[in-house]
């Protein structure tokens, strides 16, 4: 599953329904979205210390491990501000981000289909 994938259906959880609409225009009007370019328009609208501070699961952590650690090395960041260092960004799959898929997205999506499949 692409890593923007995981981080637009872990965001939007968090996001009322005027900031996902305006996160899916500004997606939708560009083709060429980088995970790097998508962290910096996710930033603009949600705090990633709220992955931390208030996580909807407990296994929200585990993003924002992946993005603290893994990503950013943990240096040049400051989420809350949007000030993200671009040079810094590295985006590599972790095992981390493969635990919170496994653990998190893949269970969300296959019970939104089986849900699909009953109402149909």
């Amino acid at each position: 599953m692409p890593i923007r994938l995981i981080l637009l259906v872990t965001v939007f959880n968090y996001l009322n329904e005027n900031d996902q609409q305006a996160i899916r225009d500004k997606v939708g009007s560009s083709s060429r979205w980088t995970d790097k370019k998508l962290i910096i328009l996710l930033a603009k609208y949600f705090d990633f210390e709220r992955l931390k501070t208030e996580p909807i699961i407990a296994e929200d952590i585990l993003l924002y491990n992946f993005l603290l650690y893994d990503c950013f090395k943990g240096n040049n960041i400051s989420f809350k501000e949007c000030k993200l260092d671009m040079q810094s960004l590295r985006i590599r799959r972790s095992a981390l981000l493969n635990k919170y898929e496994n653990e998190v997205i893949r269970p969300q999506l296959d019970a939104i289909s089986r849900v699909e499949n009953f109402i149909q």
